[in-house]
């Protein structure tokens, strides 16, 4: 190819060096606000606007259409293709199966009846939540505890506990 990496290294102005890594962190951050905004907006149109959300078949039940569009094809799609950056040091497979996971949460949320959403929602919260837990059980996922930390924790275990050494046994 006419442009290799020799010759926009000889450039004055190389395309190469314009976007530093360092500033990834903020397009990424970026990306997410202004995803959210969509999404917000276009629940805020469909809502407010539009008269609403119903499943009661009339009109109204399409005012979900748009929004799960924007979700799926707009919000998730973009996710999915951005976990490649985001995670370029993480194992490939792993980050595979996180783009698949993101890119089939935006397919469904485009085409699924409600119900089925409701019951996939009712899942998600469960797993949502047995995960959650299982993260703060851990203890090797534990943030160390700063040694300011510790002697509060020991002079409030020292005024709740019974037999303290402050305090005369059998009392």
């Amino acid at each position: 190819s006419l442009w290799t990496e020799e010759t926009y290294l000889a450039m004055e102005s190389n395309p190469l060096e314009e976007h530093r890594p360092g500033l990834l962190p903020w397009f990424i951050a970026a990306t997410q606000i202004l995803g959210l905004a969509a999404v917000v907006m276009t629940g805020v149109w469909m809502g407010h606007y539009e008269g609403g959300f119903a499943w009661d078949g009339g009109s109204l039940q399409f005012n979900v259409h748009p929004l799960c569009m924007v979700v799926g094809m707009i919000f998730l799609y973009g996710d999915s293709i951005l976990v490649y950056r985001v995670f370029k040091h993480e194992n490939k497979i792993t980050v595979k199966i996180l783009h698949t996971a993101i890119h089939l949460t935006g397919l469904i949320a485009t085409i699924v009846a409600a119900g089925v959403m409701a019951n996939v929602l009712g899942l998600v919260l469960v797993g949502f939540g047995l995960t959650v837990g299982y993260v703060v059980t851990r203890s090797e996922w534990k943030r160390a505890a700063s040694p300011e930390e510790e002697a509060l924790s020991m002079h409030f275990k020292t005024l709740t506990e019974r037999d303290s050494p402050d305090s005369p046994q059998g009392s």
